[in-house]
């Protein structure tokens, strides 16, 4: 089922989905910015930091699965490419924009990134760290297939138990 703008047979819009669980994450926000965490327990501070992390993760695996698609976006506004798309429209910086549609595109070439940052366990940064290193053994003329897939493996291993800076 596409997730475009068309009615499919069964008489509903997915679209409509997409925008319901957009509002629902929108309205969820909304009610943690109305509460003073000066209030709040030091337990409910850590898990919200903890939950926060994870879930700021997934949304950047989200993101990054609409940006590695999103050409269409380029297309239909008549930008250059999706990133002029990102600096006219979102107002993002050239290189940000860059950067962004770049690590979209190293994440849609390895699924065990795109799935650890899903699961909200490799973080953007840790993505961009793993996706270079990744990119650079794929360039390697003495690396094979099993190289790839094993710094793969490993990397996004170390990812849940380092930093970005460490890895």
């Amino acid at each position: 089922m596409s997730l475009g703008r068309s009615i499919d047979h069964w008489g509903t819009n997915p679209g409509d989905a997409i925008d319901a669980a957009l509002k629902a994450i929108e309205t969820a926000l909304q009610d943690l910015l109305a509460t003073d965490p000066a209030y709040w327990r030091t337990e409910q501070k850590k898990d919200l930091l903890e939950r926060l992390e994870k879930l700021q993760a997934q949304q950047t695996a989200l993101k990054l699965r609409v940006l590695a698609t999103a050409g269409d976006i380029a297309e239909e506004t008549g930008a250059k490419d999706a990133s002029a798309w990102m600096r006219a429209e979102l107002l993002v910086d050239k290189a940000v924009a860059r950067s962004q549609i770049k690590l979209a595109t190293g994440v849609a070439k390895y699924d065990l990134v795109a799935a650890g940052l899903a699961e909200g366990v490799v973080s953007q940064d840790k993505a961009r760290v793993i996706t270079k290193a990744l990119d650079k053994i794929e360039t390697n003329p003495v690396a094979s297939t099993e190289d790839l897939i094993l710094a793969e493996k490993l990397l996004v291993d170390y990812a849940t138990r380092l930093t970005a800076n460490e890895l």
